[in-house]
């Protein structure tokens, strides 16, 4: 079930730049960004002062306060205060009294990661590194380890109990009859076992007298297609009612069992995910909402009760295309989100109300946020006189102080862009613009993301400002696999990675932003992580011409190859991976002619047509990207005398993760393109960066691009 554990966070973000509405119309839905956008967004850019060289620590610094949550009642706000050494992972809990104005010290505690109140408003929540504390405000402020997780058997939090006010669900592992067990948990620490089953589950639901009522599975069955089945559980027995294909990301928010209905996000028949009654009698599925623009997948939805007489008038939906939209069915609603829009011109608000039908005479939770700020900042909006407050700006500024945070003034702008690949798909991707520059002659990075099932949105990242400062333009596309623009959009690519349709659609996107004089096609790099490694790989090596260098993170170098052991790593240590999701969309490495085809086609396979200096980096505890493959590959490019270096972090798994893991990170992409097409670059001093300068040398496998300083 999809709790109330979010707090039905919803969101909407405001358009950005006015400039991007000079767009022309090229399929239902999409808009290809024309001649005079791009001239708007270019002048716009350039018209700005060029922005100093900022230190790379500025740039990654962050906002101390953190989980900033708006209590059921609306009569509390909470908010974590960091500590300056943030690898301690310890965090101040604090309580602003929305009616006195007070703000109130809970305790210091380390290893939190977020907490959730509970609906009765009396007790919170807080999410542990290894389990479930409970703290009461009012009672004893400090928290209490509640339950304990062991991640091994998939033991984890299921969300808010809608039944019971005061209490949460958990899902544990009875070692002793291998059978997982669903606990209700009360905020005095009181469990009572109301489910257990021999098979792991998704969704779970209770009826309003707490009684167990349905349950979601992966269809395991020899010759499934990867379902998802969902069953009545009200009687102790398992009884199918519905059945979501392999393609379709359904989640339940509400099953009617009296009218035999579920209330579920479906595309089921339809490219976009919407909100739909689910008739299982007559197998007939309902539309009730779905996104208006007809470009993006549902992201949340909110609505004011979980009972049987649900009001869809009360229904809010969210959908992220090139940002997250907001639309309320209920009218006033929608006009209290229309004059928030007035109140915050171009800025991206995410709202959270109060678990009441009264959220008119209580306060909401505005947070607000702009891709060129590198941290939020938080309001209160009273519905009833349109008041907005800003409760936590002091705390803000002095939990901050001790910290340097990237100015506002010199980050650089962010802009959705709309394009089509050659086979006539629309696509979508961001661009990201430095100050001051002239955008025609500026050095180009081409930075595909990860996943591949994944997307990139329009918010502020650090990595993307670390290269505009340094006079880069960057372009991240959301190719083809990327998810949340539909079914067509996620599950299009169809086998053919490598030199294929995912890589064409990267190309198509950069050979769109020259024509429009967004670049210099000689000064052209392509850096990502995870699969953006593997693009960058497959860039350098199916367009050898086009770039001139390439920096890849954690890559995998044939993703028939990736997959398959990572399936085998996933099974290995008892956790979850979609089997047939991965056969489907990379490749069945069961099959061994479609695997060996796969291979044709990889990077893996054609290290020869490389031509242009390579960087790699790799973490040597990787569980995705295995460390020897990379090796291997990085290995052989060096024996056909490639000018590739290889970098193998041995305190990072598949991502950078001590300071001085993501430091090292930096400085080798910043150098890369630096010496290969001209950007800024922020030298190592000898003295600050003693420590890292040893980390680099001892870690640095090979170095044919004289990356790291004698």
């Amino acid at each position: 079930m999809l709790f109330k554990s979010a707090h039905y966070c919803v969101a909407l973000l405001c358009t950005l730049f006015l400039t991007c509405n000079s767009i022309k119309s090229n399929a239902e839905g999409f808009k290809v960004t024309d001649k005079k956008s791009f001239n708007s967004m270019i002048k716009a850019s350039e018209a700005l002062s060029k922005a100093p060289l900022m230190s790379r620590k500025t740039i990654f610094e962050h906002s101390r306060v953190t989980d900033v949550q708006l209590s059921p009642k609306g009569d509390f706000v909470s908010y974590q205060v960091q500590t300056k050494n943030e690898h301690k992972k310890r965090s101040s809990l604090w309580l602003f009294n929305t009616a006195s104005g007070e703000h109130e010290k809970l305790f210091t505690a380390k290893n939190v990661n977020r907490l959730t109140w509970a609906d009765n408003g009396e007790s919170l929540f807080i999410h542990m590194g290894n389990g479930i504390a409970i703290s009461q405000p009012w009672k004893s402020k400090s928290p209490i380890l509640t339950v304990k997780f062991n991640k091994r058997h998939h033991e984890s939090w299921l969300g808010l109990d809608p039944s019971h006010p005061d209490s949460f669900l958990v899902r544990l592992w009875d070692e002793e009859k291998e059978e997982y067990v669903v606990n209700r948990i009360n905020d005095k620490s009181e469990k009572l076992e109301i489910y257990r089953t021999k098979t792991r589950f998704y969704d779970f639901g209770v009826n309003s007298k707490g009684e167990p009522i349905y349950l979601s599975e992966k269809n395991n069955a020899d010759g499934s297609q990867g379902e998802e089945n969902i069953f009545d559980i009200s009687n102790q027995q398992k009884t199918l009612i519905w059945q979501c294909q392999w393609d379709d990301p359904c989640g339940i928010y509400h099953y009617d069992k009296r009218k035999q209905r579920l209330l579920m996000k479906t595309n089921h028949q339809q490219n976009l995910t919407g909100l739909a009654w689910v008739d299982l009698t007559t197998k007939k599925v309902e539309l009730i909402h779905r996104d208006p623009e007809h470009i993006a997948d549902l992201a949340h939805i909110h609505f004011d009760s979980l009972n049987a007489n649900i009001e869809m008038d009360s229904l809010i939906f969210s959908y992220h295309g090139d940002y997250l939209k907001h639309y309320a069915l209920d009218n006033s609603t929608q006009q209290h989100i229309k004059t928030l829009e007035t109140l915050f011109p171009d800025q991206s608000l995410s709202f959270q109300f109060p678990e009441s039908t009264d959220t008119a005479n209580l306060p909401w939770l505005i947070k607000s946020r702009i891709n060129t700020v590198s941290h939020p900042q938080y309001f209160l909006y009273q519905p009833l006189t349109a008041k907005i407050t800003q409760p936590l700006s002091s705390v803000v500024k002095q939990a901050n102080s001790a910290v340097s945070l990237m100015p506002p003034e010199n980050i650089a702008a962010k802009f959705p862009i709309h394009y089509q690949a050659r086979d006539g798909f629309n696509l979508q991707g961001y661009l990201i613009l430095p100050q001051g520059v002239e955008i025609k002659t500026a050095p180009l990075v081409v930075n595909p993301h990860g996943g591949p099932w994944s997307r990139v949105t329009g918010d502020y990242g650090k990595l993307e400002q670390l290269l505009a400062n340094r006079g880069y333009i960057v372009f991240q596309p959301n190719f083809r696999a990327s998810t949340g623009f539909g079914k067509a959009y996620e599950t299009g690519t169809k086998n053919d990675f490598g030199d294929g349709i995912t890589q064409n659609d990267i190309i198509d996107g950069l050979q769109y932003l020259l024509a429009n004089n967004i670049g210099d096609k000689n000064k052209l790099a392509i850096y990502g992580h995870s699969f953006g490694g593997f693009s960058t790989l497959a860039g350098l090596t199916f367009t050898p011409d086009l770039f001139q260098v390439g920096f890849a993170g954690a890559p995998p170098s044939h993703m028939g190859r990736s997959v398959k052991f990572y399936h085998r790593f996933q099974k290995k240590t008892f956790r979850e991976v979609d089997t047939y999701y991965m056969k489907k969309l990379v490749v069945d490495w069961d099959d061994k002619v479609a695997f060996e085809k796969s291979y044709q086609t990889s990077p893996d396979n054609h290290v020869d047509k490389i031509t242009k200096p390579l960087v790699i980096w790799a973490g040597e505890n990787d569980g995705r990207v295995f460390v020897v493959d990379v090796q291997n590959y990085a290995l052989k490019a060096e024996s056909l005398d490639k000018k590739v270096s290889l970098f193998v972090d041995p305190k990072s798994k598949h991502s950078p993760k001590l300071q001085v893991s993501f430091e090292a990170y930096a400085y080798l992409l910043e150098k890369t393109l630096a010496d290969n097409i001209g950007g800024k670059f922020q030298a190592l001093d000898t003295v600050k960066d003693k420590a890292l300068m040893r980390f680099l040398k001892k870690n640095i496998i090979i170095d044919k691009n004289i990356l790291i300083p004698k």
